[in-house]
């Protein structure tokens, strides 16, 4: 099935690296038709994992963006001529016409027609109450739209606020900018690897699944490389080993993990050999394990492995050399897909590890020596990629109950402020007057001789007009913004607020006040959401 998608040469399998993987479900999919009874198939609707979760835990027919983009051949509305974003002539070539019937209703639908699709986090419905039933939890929880495991691993990781140095980050951007995410591969690794990384623009890495748009974040795009073994690798060389019952046993002994106690064990042969280094141990031993095929760069399922330097000894020290080269292979393979990727223009030069093989100090301190940039660790290695999916839960629950957040009370707030200028200006201003109306005076602070004194005039209330106007607009524009949007939308009403004062107040003490009012949140705008030189403008 994998073979006859990848014949077609269709056009959306340059999102996914040149062809598609047989990881990916419409091989799948295919297989279930050539496969099922055709009255059984014909029944079916597909959901990736993520998806059919959601759809068990509120009873919703949403899908995520990344389960659709990253999985199923989903190409996102407006990238490469793309218009419901399923692509009824590819499912047509493949086998799959069916499919497109409905809309395509049983991949989820067309949406805003008759389905919706959402990015990572966003509110997708409520905990039902038979699934809260089954969970031991209350009904009513907020769900929020998930994504892919290993992509719930990138978000628990490459935000962390770590001190890297200089030559490590974009140096065009500020130190703090969304955009050194870019520079930030994640690696989610266990029982297999998944590389992540993030670019505003698309970046086609031949054999690295991508670009995707839309998976995590609106309008950016993500590029994931993978190993399709690497745990699975490590487990299968010592399982099949000879000395793997042996150092079973000693490892227990010590109450190690078997990992752990070869590890140690390669430090005594170290130490016992006088070799210079570790890597010196294994210096006529070479390992390719590409044992269950090749995801990245090359592609290629069907590829094997081989061994250089292979002995006959079934010793303890035989294992350790033959674990240690497997861990060289895995980690000067991770060297090959970042140097792929950044030859085809990522800018990757930190990793930000996450999984069981975070435990594994040799092969981390590999891999960092491989690839010539620091390997980055999280405080709970296991963690991660639930911190993601924490993540993605608190910000479903911020939302109100039609999914959207503050950015909708900023937005009626300024046009009600802009409705109110306007209404004041129509009923209560008089054009043929040239002097100050609609004043209002009174001792705010005699003490201070601070008086509130305001009002309006010929030359005034054209600006206080245009800047109800131009802020409004600014907030309706501003609302891709996701950093931060309580206080980005609390800066832009509190900066509001102060420009009308400004353009109102009669007294020179109460000008100054209310200019460094408006100067505040500016600053703040400026420093924080502002362009490249965003500092340099904000001083």
């Amino acid at each position: 099935e994998t073979k006859k998608i990848n014949a077609t040469k269709h056009n959306l399998l340059q999102y996914v690296g040149g062809t598609m993987s047989i990881e990916m479900e419409m091989p799948k999919v295919l297989w279930l038709k050539n496969n099922m009874p055709k009255e059984l198939f014909d029944r079916c609707k597909f959901y990736d994992l993520t998806d059919a979760l959601e759809h068990l835990a509120t009873g919703n027919e949403n899908r995520s963006f990344c389960s659709v983009v990253c999985k199923q051949g989903y190409v996102p509305v407006g990238v490469d001529g793309s218009v419901k974003g399923w692509q009824e002539d590819f499912l047509k070539e493949i086998g799959l016409e069916e499919l497109a019937q409905d809309n395509f209703k049983r991949m989820g639908g067309v949406n805003g027609v008759n389905g919706v699709y959402q990015s990572a986090g966003e509110l997708a419905g409520y905990l039902s109450q038979q699934a809260a039933s089954q969970l031991g939890l209350p009904a009513g929880i907020a769900v929020g739209s998930g994504v892919i495991d290993a992509y719930a691993g990138w978000i628990g990781t490459v935000g962390a606020k770590v001190s890297l140095p200089s030559d490590k980050l974009d140096s065009s951007a500020a130190s703090n900018d969304q955009s050194q995410a870019f520079t930030r591969l994640a690696a989610v690794a266990g029982t297999s690897t998944c590389h992540l990384v993030m670019s505003r623009d698309p970046v086609f890495v031949p054999g690295v699944w991508g670009p995707y748009r839309d998976s995590i974040i609106p309008d950016f795009w993500m590029a994931e490389g993978g190993q399709s073994a690497t745990g699975e690798l490590l487990k299968h060389v010592l399982e099949t080993h000879p000395a793997y019952g042996t150092a079973t046993v000693q490892a227990e002994s010590f109450n190690a993990n078997i990992y752990d106690f070869l590890n140690e064990h390669l430090r005594d042969l170290k130490n016992s050999r006088k070799a210079q280094s570790l890597a010196h141990l294994g210096k006529h031993f070479f390992l390719y394990g590409d044992l269950f095929g090749n995801r990245s760069p090359i592609a290629d399922p069907t590829m094997t492995g081989s061994v250089v330097g292979l002995s006959s000894d079934k010793s303890l020290d035989g294992l350790a050399l033959y674990y240690y080269g497997t861990m060289e292979f895995i980690a000067l393979q991770t060297h090959q897909i970042i140097s792929t990727m950044n030859q085809a223009g990522h800018k990757i030069s930190s990793i930000f590890m996450s999984g069981s093989q975070c435990q594994n100090d040799i092969l981390m301190s590999l891999i960092a020596t491989a690839c010539d940039m620091p390997v980055l660790i999280p405080r709970y290695v296991h963690a991660a990629v639930c911190h993601g999916a924490a993540m993605l839960g608190a910000k479903a629950a911020s939302a109100d109950k039609d999914g959207k957040t503050v950015r909708w009370y900023a937005l009626i707030v300024g046009l009600i402020d802009f409705a109110l200028i306007s209404y004041a200006f129509y009923t209560q201003y008089d054009l043929s007057d040239p002097g100050m109306q609609l004043v209002e005076s009174y001792a705010w602070v005699p003490s201070l001789d601070l008086n509130w004194s305001v009002g309006a005039d010929g030359l005034s209330m054209p600006l206080i007009l245009l800047t109800g106007f131009i802020t409004t607009l600014a907030i309706l524009a501003s609302w891709p913004v996701t950093l931060k949007p309580k206080l980005f939308y609390f800066l832009m009403l509190a900066m509001y607020g102060g420009q009308i004062a400004v353009f109102a107040v009669q007294d020179m003490l109460l000008f100054f006040l209310v200019w460094e009012l408006e100067l505040v949140p500016v600053y703040f705008l400026l420093s924080i959401w502002g362009g490249k030189k965003r500092l340099y403008a904000a001083t």
